[in-house]
C-alpha cells in the first residue's frame, strides 16, 4: 500500500471536490484528491451555465436583481419545502462564487435568463460550457501543486477514535 502524506484529503475530483482542493490549496494546505474515473470534473462536465447573483459580471451589465428576489421566487416555486437556510445561503454566496471562477481562470459569457425566472438575467454562461471551467479548475488545483490521483476508488475512512488517519 503506497503511503501519502496530506493536510487535506479530498474524494472525488467533481464541481466541489476541485474547488475545495483549490481553495485548501490557495490556503497554503497541502492537498490530495482522489477520483474513481480517469478524468476529474464529474458532472461538472456537461453544464453550460452557472448561477450567480451580484458577481462582478452581473455588476459590470447593469443587471439589477436581488438574492432576496431570487431566493423569494425559488422557495414560492418549491412550496417552501427546501430549507431555507441552505437556499439561502446558495444565493448570498453565488456571485462570491463566480467572482471566485473568474480568478481561476474560467470565463464567462454574457449574462442568461432562465426560462422559470423573474425575466432577469442571473446565470453565467460559460465560455465552453462547463468541461471549461471543470479544466480550468483542475489546471489550477495542480497548478497550486495539488496532488490528484486518478483511477483510485477510496473504500474506506480510516479513523482513531474522532480522529481521521487515513483513507
Amino acid at each position: 500500500m503506497k503511503q501519502m502524506q496530506a493536510d487535506i484529503v479530498v474524494i472525488s475530483a467533481g464541481t466541489a471536490g476541485l474547488a475545495a482542493a483549490v481553495a485548501a490549496a490557495e490556503k497554503g494546505a497541502k492537498v490530495l484528491v482522489f477520483e474513481k474515473r480517469g478524468v476529474t470534473g464529474g458532472t461538472g462536465n456537461v453544464g453550460s451555465m452557472v448561477l450567480g447573483i451580484g458577481s462582478d459580471v452581473q455588476k459590470k451589465a447593469g443587471i439589477n436583481v436581488t438574492v432576496k428576489e431570487i431566493f423569494n421566487l425559488h422557495m414560492e416555486y418549491t412550496h417552501w419545502r427546501p430549507d431555507a437556510r441552505i437556499v439561502r445561503a446558495y444565493y448570498e454566496k453565488s456571485g462570491d462564487t463566480i467572482n471566485w471562477l473568474m480568478k481561476n481562470g474560467v470565463e464567462f459569457r454574457d449574462m442568461m435568463t432562465p426560462a422559470s425566472s423573474t425575466n432577469k438575467p442571473v446565470t453565467h454562461g460559460v465560455i465552453g460550457g462547463s468541461f471549461s471551467m471543470m479544466k480550468a479548475l483542475d489546471k489550477k488545483a495542480r497548478e497550486l501543486g495539488v496532488n490528484i490521483q486518478l483511477k483510485t476508488t477510496v473504500t474506506e475512512i480510516l479513523k482513531k477514535g474522532d480522529l481521521i488517519t487515513g483513507v
